[in-house]
């Protein structure tokens, strides 16, 4: 928990536009190097990546480009969960 605050506050000085915020997520579909996850409340995210499988649980860090509306949302990382 230490580390992905760390990883969070990190982020969220890079990118300094919105709010940085975490969002647990499973992988629902795999299209070659295409993630697409899906979060608790059903929304699906995508990102790129490779060694990614079907049900995998991951952590998304998230910046809300300082607005209220999700689809302008960006993905800055992603972190596999054991």
């Amino acid at each position: 928990m230490r580390k992905m605050i760390l990883i969070m506050l990190g982020a969220s000085v890079l990118c300094g536009r919105g709010n940085v915020y975490l969002q647990e997520a499973k992988v629902y579909e795999v299209k070659e190097e295409e993630v697409i996850v899906e979060v608790s409340d059903g929304n699906l995210y995508g990102f790129y990546g490779s060694e990614w499988e079907l049900g995998d649980k991951c952590v998304l860090i998230i910046d809300d480009m300082g607005t209220e509306d999700i689809t302008d949302d960006e993905i800055i990382m992603e972190v596999k969960v054991k």
